[in-house]
């Protein structure tokens, strides 16, 4: 089974009010093939935070309401995602790549397929 880290920016994006934005359907492709047991997915340790940030940044931005923001990150922690139990920057992605035999994701490598 492929194993997958996903990091913040594709998560995001996996969300309404963010789910219209570029790669928004990949990143809801690969969640669902995790709710379907076909792939592996886990998330460095501060991906919530990470996420709350940009859905707190949202409504500033008028990407969307502040109810819409909440309830968001509602789903979000609903998911339940695997953490790794270690936080990973892209940097130590790069060089862990090799290590942990799975595909990391991030916008740029999702943006890149």
């Amino acid at each position: 089974m492929r194993a997958f880290v996903v990091d913040s920016s594709v998560a995001a994006k996996r969300l309404p009010p963010l789910n219209n934005e570029p790669l928004a359907s990949e990143a809801r492709a690969l969640l669902t093939d995790w709710t379907r047991g076909k792939i592996e997915l886990s998330v460095p340790d501060l991906l919530l935070i990470e996420v709350a940030n940009v859905l707190w940044k949202a409504p500033r931005s008028r990407r969307c309401k502040p109810t819409e923001a909440r309830a968001a990150l509602k789903i979000l922690i609903s998911y339940r995602l695997p953490s790794m139990k270690r936080q990973l920057h892209d940097g130590t992605f790069k060089r862990l790549k090799p290590t942990l035999r799975t595909q990391i994701l991030t916008f740029a490598t999702l943006k890149a397929q």
